[in-house]
């Protein structure tokens, strides 16, 4: 249902209960990372997945609904302190220096996670009535299964989180796999075989997200054998309760444009807006974000560096010029994606992805920002700028939503996002200096955005598909021969090639070579 974030295998349990730090050497965190990114898009992409099923048997208002049912989920989960305790299990448990006091944090928080759910989150399903008039949603029973379904999802949080912090990467990413395939099926089942629409997503998704969470609950209870401590309980809440205001203030900013659009413009256009936000999402799903998984490993050793300023620059431009090649494609080709994943009702969503996929590079661009924040422990300037960016991109929904809809969403969405990066930027340059290339940046943006444009206004008929394939191959050729792409980035660029085009032969080789050196030999033989 939401779009939710967030391992060599521990032969035993002395081997998992091992120090988190002994993972050891930057070849292993980045292999961890790698591994770790997988399987966080694994457990993200099945909202990308199941979205041709969604919108071939769901109507756009239905879409709008499940969308709307989503969002007021997560901000449920914010209230409820969700980031906030997933952030204190990392933190509190790498801390830890015995096994005693890591089994006592894991069984703590996995008993508050519980607890804020069960005692925070259920009676939100009693103000099902008038939670639903609050979100232009009349059927009460299904705003209470959207609560439910929240709850459940939350669920597995905590005790993924404690594996993530062993290190237990393979286990990670095989519970991944395995929620990532749970819920295509079930979801699919639900839907097109039992026809039960938006109740069946939710009910797929509580049966899915209850039976991980239990198990691993249960698995993670074995394991610490069940002894939270009082006192780690509210130390644990108190780390967790200033992440609220910041949290709240960026589900505004993010997510607020669906509350307008379903006053203001009802439930048909927020269904088709939807699509090209999900499209958006999917951008950076498969380009900022798993380099971005590798950057948050590697990042304190590179600000620790002499050079950091510019190679943190750098760094920036080559993950936002990753975003906009597949951006570009996804922009260029929006039409016929729009015709591929949904019925005729949502070819409109193809309008508005243009501008969603502009205002999610600068979400981006302010999220690389924000590492300086980190890296200097300047964390309690966020909010500030949070709530700066809230209050100006609540003022362009309020403006162009009522007068646009969707298209007016996606403008001050593109506002709202530039905004935010710019004040993340301005702020975190005062703390710790980067030399950004902020010529070579908008050089990359602004001639991708010419070729959207261009493509927007072909209409050759058959040829229409050929002559975008041309038009888009001549953005990286024009940043390649302008010199743009810097000659190390080219070297860099060519031994990737070349390393990927032998790589079958190469593995051919190395296991031919090990049966060779496997097959004993007589010493006659010539």
């Amino acid at each position: 249902m939401s779009d939710t974030n967030q391992n060599a295998s521990e032969s035993g349990s002395q081997h998992a209960d091992a120090n988190p730090e002994s993972a050891g050497g930057s070849g292993g965190v980045l292999k961890h990372a790698l591994v770790y990114g997988f399987g966080s898009m694994m457990l993200q992409v099945a909202s990308i997945v199941l979205v041709p099923l969604y919108t071939r048997h769901l109507t756009p208002g239905d879409f709008g609904v499940l969308e709307i049912l989503t969002r007021t989920g997560q901000i449920i989960s914010v209230f409820l302190m969700g980031t906030g305790v997933t952030v204190a299990t990392f933190t509190f448990y790498c801390q830890a220096k015995t096994v005693q006091q890591r089994r006592e944090t894991a069984a703590s928080v996995a008993t508050l996670m519980l607890a804020l759910l069960v005692v925070g989150g259920l009676p939100c399903v009693a103000f099902a009535p008038f939670l639903g008039g609050l979100i232009g949603v009349d059927d009460s029973s299904l705003v209470a299964l959207g609560i439910l379904a929240a709850l459940c999802e939350a669920t597995p949080l905590v005790p993924l989180v404690l594996v993530q912090a062993r290190t237990q990467s393979a286990f990670y990413v095989t519970i991944a796999l395995a929620m990532f395939v749970s819920k295509v099926l079930a979801v699919t089942a639900a839907v097109v075989w039992l026809g039960l629409g938006i109740r069946g997503i939710l009910w797929a998704s509580i049966l899915t997200s209850a039976s991980f969470g239990c198990v691993l609950h249960l698995v993670e209870f074995g394991r610490s054998g069940f002894r939270p401590k009082t006192a780690l309980l509210w130390r644990t809440a108190r780390f967790a309760l200033p992440f609220l205001p910041g949290g709240l203030c960026f589900f505004v900013l993010a997510n607020g444009d669906r509350y307008f659009l379903i006053r203001c413009a009802g439930r048909d256009e927020l269904g088709v807006y939807s699509l090209g936000c999900k499209l958006a999402m999917a951008v950076g799903m498969f380009s900022f974000t798993p380099l971005f998984q590798v950057w948050s490993a590697r990042m304190y050793g590179v600000f620790a560096r002499p050079d950091a300023a510019t190679m943190v620059g750098r760094a920036c431009t080559r993950m936002l010029t990753a975003y906009v090649f597949v951006g570009l494609g996804v922009c260029v080709f929006a039409k016929e994606v729009i015709e591929a994943l949904a019925s005729p009702q949502y070819a409109r969503a193809s309008d508005v992805v243009p501008a969603i996929v502009s205002a999610y590079f600068f979400y981006y661009a302010a999220i690389f920002a924000e590492g300086a924040f980190y890296v200097s422990h300047r964390t309690s300037v966020k909010p500030w700028i949070a709530l700066a960016s809230m209050t100006v991109m609540c003022g362009l929904y309020l403006t162009l939503i009522p007068r646009f809809g969707a298209t007016g969403a996606a403008c001050a969405l593109l506002g709202g996002f530039a905004f935010h990066a710019a004040t993340t930027w301005f702020v975190a340059q005062r703390i710790v200096p980067v030399h950004y290339e902020y010529g070579r940046v908008a050089t990359v943006l602004t001639s991708a955005a010419a070729v959207a444009m261009l493509s927007s206004h072909l209409d050759l008929g058959v040829a229409t598909v050929p002559a975008k394939l041309l038009l888009g191959a001549a953005w990286p050729a024009f940043l390649w021969a302008t010199g743009l792409v810097r000659r190390d980035e080219k070297a860099a660029i060519r031994a990737g090639v070349v390393r990927v085009l032998h790589w079958p032969a190469s593995r051919l080789a190395a296991h031919i070579n090990e049966t060779d050196v496997a097959v004993p030999t007589s010493a006659d033989d010539p």
